[in-house]
């Protein structure tokens, strides 16, 4: 039987049958023969490897299990106990070299339980796990607006504007961002797909007469995310912060309903540019609807405003925009206000027309040290012009000695300020303030002085109005020099006042005076001693005198600005023995310009540009005349001063002898010759006003 068997074995196999057919066909041979082995009736269960399975990581086919210790058909003899398994079972089972541990649970596998995506990871060797290799899952994917999860960002006011998750809170991150933080990051679980987003209400914008919790419940239930509250500050003021979790889209619609449900109806108004609101509105509307329909909050552009008193139309028209809905809706839509304001608002520049020029000096400060802390870490210029002498009007004299003085803007001195609106308008408003508070605190004194003295009190020959006003905190109002007034006025806080007068009649008397009559110098005068004397020092300050004085003598020589009467010329000088010097000298120059010397020719005004551009070169050079061009437009007396060969000489001196017989006939041929060319040049002088009517366009 025996034989028989191997010789069916051996046909079998040669056949190229697979061993479990060989198996088979020896049962049945033994079926066949009454000839069943006993061993052949214990049943066992071996593991059986697929064909598929055996490769490794890379792919490659593994060699088949050992087989030695079988018979032929690979089935081996076993005594009847199931732990004894063949050897093509063994091949087909992996044997582990030390003790079978299978039946203990290995909670650290990462083929039982897959990492959640927190804390480190083993590394996993190429196919070993379950379903062999796998692809990394994909990073977060980043919005346009560069937020993690694609939500779109709160305004500022809300959660610092960010929509994007916390710091540490759970949001999907691919293994190598963990693999990169493993060093540093805390161990956190971050669940796939988890979003956190923060939103902070003001404790004024919260409805107290609904219930908070109940609807915090009801948000947390219908839309499954977590909602955590704590009290927080926010710029001085309470505020609530809750703390959403969830999925991305939920945690949007959470933080929604939060505002909605929470808030009280908001109402904002806020003040933009006219020249923007075409820009807010849109062509057709289209931009404000677009406003609406992002945001959900109710937008009213109204008209452009009139511009407020004291500021220039063009300058500050304004135009207001109300914003009504929730707290997150009314932010959202000033937020995207402001930015199309931000793209095209143009720089400001505003004129305060309603200061009064008084002011102007404190406004600045010392050395412009108030001005300076305005402008600092500002994008804005402001020029306020230097204020030390009035010219139309005098500053406002009190009827009683204790009331406050009325101060009125000057209608053509402004304060400017240029750059950017909302610098601009806040330099606006401190100004303002500062000027309210200027007009309850200053008070005025007058003080008379002689008009010589003046300039020696503040100005270019006196102390600077900086250092006048940094050391008494008061300023010095002069008159203008076309006037006849002495009258010096100081302003100030009323605890300064009396101090600045001090000072500034200290800073007058520091100089001594002399005076000289000119009309006792004056001998035959067609028009006569006075007229003469007005038109000696008209031309002798336009000859730069008082400048010669002063670097001859070091004394200063101050002429009358009246053209109606004749007055003293005072003389002043720090030095007692300049003063006597100087005063000699200027008498002696008045001897030397005898009538004769000196001819008045009337003139329409008319000719007068034409006379100083055609005629003034040359009868200087022909005959040696000095042509004089009043400065007043009223006034038609052109003035003639024979000079001689050397009047267009830069170091032209002016004499100090009386002139002879001959020099006085000499002056007078030059004189008359050259007022012959003048009436001659212009001709006629009849000269006719009509008035034409030239039609609109």
């Amino acid at each position: 039987m025996t034989d028989a068997t191997s010789t069916s074995e051996s046909s079998i196999n040669a056949g190229g049958i697979t061993p479990a057919q060989a198996l088979l066909a020896k049962h049945e041979a033994a079926e066949k023969a009454k000839h069943i082995p006993a061993e052949y009736h214990k049943a066992s269960v071996e593991d059986v490897v697929e064909d598929t399975d055996l490769v490794d990581g890379k792919g490659k086919a593994l060699a088949p299990p050992d087989v030695a210790g079988s018979d032929i058909n690979g089935i081996h003899k076993s005594n009847g106990d199931v732990s004894e398994l063949s050897e093509t079972a063994k091949g087909k089972r992996k044997a582990p070299d030390a003790p079978s541990k299978a039946n203990v649970l290995d909670t650290q596998s990462e083929e039982l339980f897959p990492s959640l995506g927190g804390g480190p990871k083993a590394r996993v060797p190429p196919g070993a796990g379950a379903w062999g290799k796998q692809k990394a899952a994909p990073s977060p994917r980043m919005a346009p607006n560069g937020n993690t999860n694609g939500l779109p960002s709160l305004p500022s006011a809300i959660s610092s504007g960010r929509s994007t998750p916390l710091s540490g809170a759970a949001t999907p991150a691919s293994p190598t961002s963990h693999t990169a933080q493993r060093k540093t990051a805390p161990s956190v679980v971050s669940l796939p797909g988890r979003y956190t987003q923060q939103l902070i209400l003001l404790n004024s914008e919260i409805d107290r007469s609904r219930s908070l919790q109940s609807i915090l419940d009801d948000i947390k239930r219908k839309l499954r995310v977590e909602i955590q509250t704590r009290e927080t500050v926010m710029q001085g003021h309470g505020s609530l912060t809750f703390t959403v979790s969830g999925q991305g889209e939920q945690v949007k619609q959470a933080v929604s309903r939060i505002s909605k449900e929470l808030t009280s109806r908001q109402k904002l108004k806020i003040e933009v540019p006219s020249s923007v609101r075409m820009h807010i509105i849109g062509k057709g509307g289209k931009k404000v609807d677009e406003i609406i329909k992002r945001t959900g909050a109710k937008v009213i552009v109204g008209k452009a405003d009139v511009a407020p008193t004291g500021l220039e139309e063009d300058d500050f028209s304004t135009a207001t925009v109300e914003i009504e809905g929730d707290a997150i809706a009314t932010r959202n839509a000033r937020d995207e206000i402001m930015k199309i304001v931000d793209a095209h608002a143009v720089k400001s520049n505003l004129r305060l027309r309603n200061i009064p020029p008084e002011f102007f000096p404190f406004l600045a400060g010392p050395h412009n040290s108030e001005l300076k802390k305005m402008e600092e870490n500002k994008d804005v210029q402001i020029t306020i012009p230097p204020f030390h002498m009035w010219q139309h009007q005098p500053p406002p004299r009190p009827s009683r000695p204790n009331e406050r003085p009325d101060f009125v803007p000057h209608p053509d001195m402004h304060i400017q300020i240029v750059g950017d609106r909302a610098d601009a308008q806040e330099a606006r408003a401190k100004m303002e303030q500062m000027a309210e508070e200027l007009r309850q605190q200053l008070v005025l004194r007058e003080q008379t002085f002689l008009r010589g003295q003046h300039q020696f009190i503040v100005g270019e020959r006196g102390l600077s109005p900086h250092d006048f006003l940094e050391e008494t905190g008061c300023i010095v109002i002069l008159p203008p020099h076309h006037t006849d007034t002495e009258d010096v006025t100081i302003i100030g806080p009323p605890d300064k006042i009396a101090g600045g007068l001090d000072r500034a009649t200290a800073l007058a008397s520091e100089l001594l005076s002399a005076s000289v009559d000119p009309r006792k110098n004056i001998m035959n005068a067609p028009s006569g001693a006075d007229a003469h004397a007005r038109a000696l020092s008209q031309y002798f300050a336009a000859r730069g005198l008082e400048e010669e004085f002063q670097r001859v003598h070091n004394a200063h020589v101050v002429f009358p600005v009246s053209t109606d009467t004749s007055e003293n010329w005072d003389i002043f000088a720090r030095d007692k023995m300049n003063l006597p010097k100087a005063r000699a000298d200027l008498i002696e120059i008045i001897r030397a310009h005898p009538p004769s010397r000196l001819t008045l020719v009337e003139v329409d005004p008319f000719f007068h540009p034409h006379l100083q551009e055609q005629c003034a070169h040359a009868v200087r050079n022909d005959f040696g005349v000095h042509m004089i061009i009043p400065q007043d437009e009223d006034s038609n007396q052109v003035m003639l001063v024979y000079e001689g060969p050397e009047s267009g000489n830069p170091s032209f001196r002016m004499p100090r002898q009386r002139p002879s017989a001959t020099e006085i006939a000499t002056f007078e041929e030059a004189l008359h010759q050259a007022r012959n060319q003048i009436l001659s040049i212009i001709g006629d002088q009849d000269i006719s006003i009509q008035q034409v009517e030239i039609p609109q366009k």
